[in-house]
């Protein structure tokens, strides 16, 4: 009995530890290179934060329709069920311009979403 308390008491503590680790880099200044580096990472807790990153600013984007100097409308069966397609769009815009890495991870998510979906 005591070794099943012990056992659930120590997951707990690496879950928390685990997702406070995983906030406290969701929550500091994210660039391309960060995106990148997460979206690539062997680390689930890591591919996590870029999926949900890039969700994030599709939402946004979404709700208000731009962000910044971007603008997109993501068609309705992309946001229904193709978030696979976001990522992997996202992907390919942070590898195929290095040049623009240090910029913000939302500006330049949005910057690929905008030539993606651009608004008619």
């Amino acid at each position: 009995m005591n070794r099943i308390i012990t056992t659930r008491v120590v997951a707990a503590v690496i879950s928390v530890s685990v997702l406070t680790a995983a906030a406290e880099k969701a929550a500091a200044y994210a660039t391309g290179n960060n995106l990148l580096a997460w979206c690539v990472s062997a680390s689930r807790t890591e591919r996590g934060l870029c999926h949900g990153y890039i969700l994030g600013v599709a939402d946004a984007m979404e709700e208000s329709k731009n962000i910044g100097r971007f603008a997109a409308c993501i068609p309705a069966p992309v946001r229904a069920g193709s978030p696979g397609r976001l990522f992997q769009l996202a992907q390919q815009f942070l590898a195929s311009h290095p040049e623009k890495r240090q910029l913000s991870a939302s500006s330049l998510v949005a910057n690929a979403l905008a030539e993606a979906f651009p608004c008619k």
